[in-house]
Parts: structure tokens; sequence; C-alpha cells
């Protein structure tokens, strides 16, 4: 029906809102962080394999949180 979708529709934007956040906020802290900008001022500094799999991990989570989405009763 026309209600559930409507429904739907504000999980989703609400659900996207979330993942931008998400993702804006893991890349704000460990971008400089895995390019070495922070490694002479505070010597936080990670390996590229490291960076890797942190954004990997990024990843799955922004999937795994949209993916939620699919159990959600209307």
């Amino acid at each position: 029906t026309a209600y559930k979708s409507i429904i739907l529709g504000e999980k989703v934007y609400k659900r996207i809102k979330q993942n931008i956040f998400w993702a804006f906020f893991y890349n704000i802290l460990l971008i400089p962080v895995a390019s070495g900008l922070l490694h002479r001022p505070f010597g936080l500094q990670i390996s590229p394999e490291i960076a890797g799999i942190a954004m990997a991990l990024s990843s799955i989570t922004v999937i795994s949180m949209s993916l939620s989405l699919r159990s959600s009763k209307l």
C-alpha cells in the first residue's frame, strides 16, 4: 500500500543519512592517519595494508547497515 511505501521510504532515507554520516566521520578520522599527515605531530601512522583493511571494513559496515532494512517489518 501507499502508506507502507512511505514508511519504507522514510526508513531508507534515515539509513542513507546514517551511512553518509559514518562514512564521512570514518574518512575524516582515518585518511589523515593513513596518509601519514599525523605522523610528525602526533606519531600516528598505519601501514597501507592496515589502511586498506580498515577501508574494507568501513564498506562492509555501511553495506551491513543498509541490508538491515530487509528485515524491517512494515
